[in-house]
């Protein structure tokens, strides 16, 4: 296992979810400062888990993504996540779980609503 900082997961998951993405875009989805965003990217890009590029929308700055030991990672993290979660799953009764399965689905439809591109990367 790897020493993974504080929010290291929900870093990686807002680049996935997002793609590419400034230190001012991040911190905006984030809803953290800038200079926590640029130490928490500058730690994952200097682990090689995020690679900077130029940014399409904007020459002058520039912008980070996945790589593919970045992705390799998250998926790590989402797995051991699901292999704590999978006990406590188990013990539901089929009510409990069909009511989890429709909350579930409307989470992921409140977060498809509310997740939409920073504008300054679109």
């Amino acid at each position: 296992m790897h020493d993974e900082p504080p929010g290291f997961g929900r870093v990686l998951s807002i680049f996935d979810q997002y793609g590419a993405l400034s230190v001012g875009s991040f911190a905006e989805v984030d809803g953290c400062s800038q200079p926590t965003a640029t130490r928490l990217i500058q730690r994952l890009e200097n682990e090689g888990l995020l690679a900077r590029r130029p940014n399409p929308a904007d020459g002058r700055g520039s912008v980070l993504a996945l790589t593919a030991e970045g992705h390799e990672r998250l998926s790590g993290v989402r797995h051991r996540i699901a292999e704590g979660l999978t006990p406590h799953l188990a013990a539901l009764n089929p009510h409990e779980r069909a009511q989890l399965e429709a909350a579930t689905a409307l989470l992921l439809r409140l977060v498809d609503e509310l997740s939409t591109t920073p504008e300054e990367t679109r």
